[in-house]
């Protein structure tokens, strides 16, 4: 691996029940990450913390790890890119997030 690369990004929602980061390069789905539910029953902010460490590859050899943490302000990650080759031209402008919040209804369904 010869360049690193860093990406990082947020969503201001506190991941009550996770969710998931879909990350994708040209446009095209590279990985869905798991967002960790942070810890509802801490008592302060640094208590709520959850992290959850993903690695993954493309078809490029261009290795990745995703670090995600989750609290009871916002989730938070960054994405590690390590680049097979010396200059990958535009990679750190393919790469974008998507982040979902899993929101848990409060409706109830009788069967």
């Amino acid at each position: 691996m010869n360049k690193k690369l860093i990406l990082k990004g947020n969503k201001n929602i506190p991941p009550v029940n996770g969710g998931y980061i879909y990350i994708y390069k040209y446009n095209n789905e590279l990985h869905i990450a798991s967002v960790p539910s942070f810890n509802i029953t801490a008592d302060n902010y640094l208590n709520s913390m959850v992290d959850n460490t993903e690695f993954f590859s493309d078809n490029e050899k261009n290795e990745y790890i995703i670090n995600i943490n989750s609290n009871r302000n916002n989730v938070e990650w960054e994405l590690e890119i390590f680049c097979n080759k010396q200059d990958e031209p535009g990679l750190i402008d393919a790469i974008k997030f998507e982040c979902e919040i899993n929101i848990a209804s409060s409706k109830q369904y009788l069967f």
